[in-house]
């Protein structure tokens, strides 16, 4: 007789060698196999089979559920187009588990738009973020860190709405990955 699995509870896919940013939640319990939905997209149910889930769940997120989670919890400073947007990036990432390169980008520039607002439009506000936490920059973002490192070093003047828009997406992915790391704080 296999485990019966209740509604609420949380579980975790075995997608290839993913040991981070599986994390599901039982919807319900229909024999052999199991109704699930992502806290990041709940709208849309996944059946798998029961020899499909491990009960074990992650305790940190990789750093585009992060960003997706910081993106819903801050979706109220977004347009309707932008909102639309990061709904169909979430929806993407809860049935492949990764995104694009293009897909990454638009998240990226979702993220910057928001650190632009939360900081006010202060660049130098978003760049001492950055150079405060500079640590926990993936490879991409630390790319951006190192090449802008005359801006951020001050040796240069930003000249371009790309530069200030890169800057902001850099302190955008600071504040992802600092706002929500772990699965075991919820998506509320």
């Amino acid at each position: 007789m296999s485990k019966v699995f209740n509604t609420g509870e949380i579980v975790t896919i075995k997608f290839d060698n993913l040991v981070s940013s599986n994390t599901y939640v039982v919807e319900s319990d229909c024999g052999d196999t199991v109704l699930l939905h992502h806290p990041l997209f709940p709208h849309c149910l996944l059946r798998f089979k029961k020899t499909e889930l491990d009960l074990v769940a992650p305790n940190v997120k990789d750093s585009i559920e992060r960003s997706l989670d910081f993106v819903n919890k801050n979706s109220q400073y977004l347009d309707y187009n932008t909102q639309a947007d990061h709904e169909a990036l979430s929806m993407y990432f809860v049935f492949r588990r990764k995104l694009t390169p293009r897909q990454k980008s638009i998240l990226s520039n979702i993220c910057g738009v928001i650190a632009s607002i939360k900081l006010n439009g202060d660049i130098k506000a978003a760049m001492e973020l950055v150079k405060a936490n500079a640590g926990i920059l993936d490879d991409f973002n630390a790319m951006w860190f190192r090449n802008f490192g005359g801006l951020f070093s001050g040796r240069q003047a930003i000249t371009s709405k790309k530069q200030r828009a890169a800057i902001f997406n850099i302190a955008g992915f600071v504040m992802a990955e600092l706002e929500r790391p772990a699965t075991t704080n919820g998506y509320n």
